[in-house]
């Protein structure tokens, strides 16, 4: 979801009754994915050792690019 696309569903809820709350658990949700998203490709740019992050849902994945082989990490 771009920012643009947030923004029309931000305008949407407005319009209809939503507790605040959802809102603001939505705005955070949005945030913190794009915050990651960001942090991930500065970290990849990096090189770390070899290894390439990258995100998935509630899990790190670390790929050793050497190996060729990858392992998970829980967050």
């Amino acid at each position: 979801m771009n920012y643009a696309r947030f923004l029309v569903s931000m305008e949407k809820s407005k319009r209809s009754v939503k507790p605040q709350t959802e809102v603001i658990t939505n705005l955070l949700n949005f945030m913190t994915l794009e915050l990651q998203t960001l942090l991930l490709m500065r970290l990849n740019r990096s090189d770390i050792a070899g290894k390439q992050l990258s995100l998935s849902q509630a899990v790190l994945e670390v790929q050793d690019e050497a190996l060729g082989y990858s392992y998970l990490q829980s967050c």
